[in-house]
This record gives structure tokens, sequence and C-alpha cells, in this order.
């Protein structure tokens, strides 16, 4: 899941207009000093068309029940992990038969915890005791042995790595090392394979500087500079990252691609109160443009510049939010996200990063080839659960269970999808 600063930077230093930013930024990316520059002019962007309205509607998809282990579990999909608050929860798989577990800290101690899945008499167990009072992000690396938590300290935002036991074994809490990454990093991204991460420095009136490092911080490189001083990071392909400016309803925003290697920085498109994903293999792109009167969300085919309009799932849910979406295992193009549950006003993302408005929300199947999205569960429906926020969704990698926080009370939920 990506990192959100977005609460952390308006306690720290209030709003920050990007406007002028935006309008002047091809003029003034670059590379820092040492790093071969590797093609980094600008492309050409892809054209934003609007396609044919796509998308379905109607009520909740009925999911079948399926095997796990050695027994069959059938009922509501929606079912509750542990009560929060939990800051960060990832999904690992292993033993024979195979087991899935959820691997979640707490905000309020740090302390890491593993529970099997559909697992009848299992309990809790610790496999970090290491104590780091008010975790305010959290994210797992190294296929979920290794964590970077970030917490407040005098005003500083402290981040640091901890090592941890693979999941199902017998390693002692104890064994856990801990290692801290620069001070203030503004914003931070793991590799699809776990074992780097990428983060934004300060440069003072430069910008922003970008560097890759192993998961752990050492090895640390820059990548290159950017004029903006606050932006959303993600790395969804082995090769390519994706930055974009802070979304603000009606405000202009650019989504950029980063080369990994050579740190060649291209735009991909533009728009007001602009959100995005990508997929992993940097072939499908899932945008989302507020233009302070509407909400709009598309899908673009990266490869062939096309665009399609996504209609909302169903009629009674508001736009989707892409920065809340995580990406099939199966299928490269298939993405999970989440949408409001009722029609939220225009400037929602807004007041949902400012912790302004949160409404509950529904879980989405997205299409992002053709924009066509269908409902798949909804929390306090009949489905299971508790009408929830749903945030940091993480997915299995046999893409049997999804695992979301509820944003208002921290508390962890799972949902068992179609087996693949």
């Amino acid at each position: 899941m990506k990192i959100n600063w977005k609460n952390i930077v308006l306690a720290l230093s209030g709003l920050v207009v990007i406007v002028a930013i935006v309008l002047l930024v091809g003029s003034f990316f670059g590379k820092p000093a040492g790093v071969p520059q590797g093609g980094g002019a600008f492309g050409t962007s892809s054209a934003v068309g609007v396609a044919a309205p796509l998308g379905g509607a109607g009520g909740g998809v009925s999911l079948p029940s399926f095997a796990t282990g050695t027994s069959t579990y059938a009922g509501p999909p929606i079912f509750k992990i542990a009560d929060g608050p939990i800051v960060a929860a990832t999904l690992i798989e292993g033993g024979a038969p195979t087991t899935t577990s959820a691997r979640y800290i707490t905000s309020l101690d740090g302390h890491v915890i593993d529970l099997p899945l559909d697992v009848p008499g299992a309990a809790p167990r610790t496999v970090s005791n290491t104590t780091i009072p008010g975790v305010l992000h959290a994210s797992f690396t190294e296929a979920g042995s290794g964590v970077i938590v970030q917490y407040l300290q005098s005003g500083t935002i402290k981040s640091a790595h901890l090592s941890l036991p693979i999941a199902g074994t017998t390693t002692p809490a104890t064994g856990v090392t801990v290692r801290f990454l620069p001070d203030n990093i503004i914003a931070l991204a793991v590799s699809p394979s776990g074992t780097s991460i990428a983060y934004a420095l300060s440069a003072g009136s430069v910008g922003l500087t970008l560097y890759t490092a192993a998961a752990d911080g050492s090895s640390a490189k820059a990548l290159a500079t950017t004029p903006l001083s606050h932006i959303q990071l993600a790395w969804p392909s082995k090769t390519t990252l994706v930055f974009y400016t802070n979304s603000a309803s009606g405000v202009g925003g650019v989504v950029f691609s980063l080369n990994a290697t050579t740190g060649a920085i291209t735009p991909l498109l533009s728009g007001a109160g602009i959100t995005a994903s990508v997929d992993p293999s940097f072939s499908s792109l899932i945008h989302r443009i507020d233009s302070g009167t509407r909400s709009t969300l598309f899908t673009e085919d990266l490869k062939t510049g096309s665009v399609a309009y996504s209609a909302p799932a169903a009629s009674s849910l508001g736009a989707l939010i892409p920065e809340t979406c995580v990406w099939s295992t199966a299928s490269t193009t298939h993405a999970y996200c989440t949408a409001p549950s009722s029609a939220a006003p225009a400037n929602y993302l807004d007041l949902w990063h400012s912790g302004e408005a949160s409404f509950p929300s529904a879980l989405v199947s997205l299409d992002g080839s053709t924009g066509l999205s269908l409902p798949l569960a909804t929390p306090g429906s009949r489905d299971g659960g508790e009408p929830s926020d749903m945030i940091d969704l993480a997915l299995s990698q046999s893409g049997q269970y999804l695992s979301f926080i509820a944003k208002d009370d921290g508390s962890l939920w799972g949902v068992r999808l179609n087996k693949k």
C-alpha cells in the first residue's frame, strides 16, 4: 500500500499550495550530482479523453465458500481479525497445509503480532515486543519479515526498520534488530519484491530529493530531485515508481513515472485534484479527477494511451478512491478498491484526508483494462462485519484473502475472496 502522510504534513506545516509549482514543473526537474542522467527529459504525456460510460450496477456479490487447509468455510465473507488500534497489516502464507496468517502492528506500542486466519482456536503470537509508542504509519517489507515504523518524536518524523521472524517459525521475539532511517521522511514506498524502498527528503528551497535503498535503509542513493514540496509515492512495478502532487479539489495536479535505475522522470497525465494507482505490469492506470464540483474516475491503458470513463460500481456508491486500491495477484489489470457506500460531496477527498469527514465504504472489484467495476462486499451488510471506512487494504499471495483496517477505531478485518 502506498504511504499517506497528508494528515501528518497538515499537522506539522499546514496546507501547501502547489498550483504554481505544477505549472512550472516541466522546467525545474533535475538530477542530483553524481547520478547518471539516463534520459531524464520529459516525453509527451498521454491525451486524456473520455470514452463511453462503463460499469455495473446492482447489489453485492454473493461469495461462495472455499477450501483452505483441511476445512471448508462458508458464511459471511467479512470477519474480524483483531481489535484496534492497528496501524498496518500484511497477509503471509506458509506451512503445510498452507495457512494464511495476518501479521499486524499495533499503534499504541508498536508490537508486531501474528494470527492464523480461519484456524479454530488459533491465538495471537507476538513476534516483536520492541516498544515504539504512538506509531503513525508502518510499511511491511521483505514479504513480511521486516517493517518500517514511523512516529513523531519532539516534532520530528522518525523512521525505523525492524527485522522480524518469518511467519510460522519459532524464532523468539527477542531476535528483532532495529535500524534507523533518516529523519523527516516525507513519502515512502516499498518495492514489489519488498527488498528495496524509495523515500523523499526535503532538499530545502530545491524541493525534494528522491532516494532508493535496501529495505532496512542501508545503501541509500539519490535518484532524482523535484521542486514539489510534498508528494504521494508508490513503487508498483520492478523498474518504475510513480509519484504525484498532493491532491486538492479543483487544484491542478500531475502524475509522474520515475525510472528506478536511471532516475528519468516522465509525466503520465494531469488533472484537477488528481489521485492515481498503477498496476504491477505498468500497463493500467486508475485515476480520479476532483474538479471541485464533481469527482470522476477513469482507467487508462498506458501502452496505447486509450482512456475509459468508469461509472460507479452501483448507483448508491460514491466515486472510487484510487489510493486505496490493491492489485490482484492473479490478473495484472484487476484491482480491489474502496468507494463510499453513499453519495459523497465533491470535495470528499479533501475532507477525508484532513479527518473532517468519513463515510462507511464498500469493497469494489475493478477491471483496469476496461473500467468495468462491480460491488464485491460491504461491511455491515449481509456480507458480515460492521460499517467501516476501509483503509490499508492488503491481499494474500494466493488471492484468497484480503484485509483492511477500519479507519474509525483501527480494528483489523478479513475478507474471504473467490479462490482463483
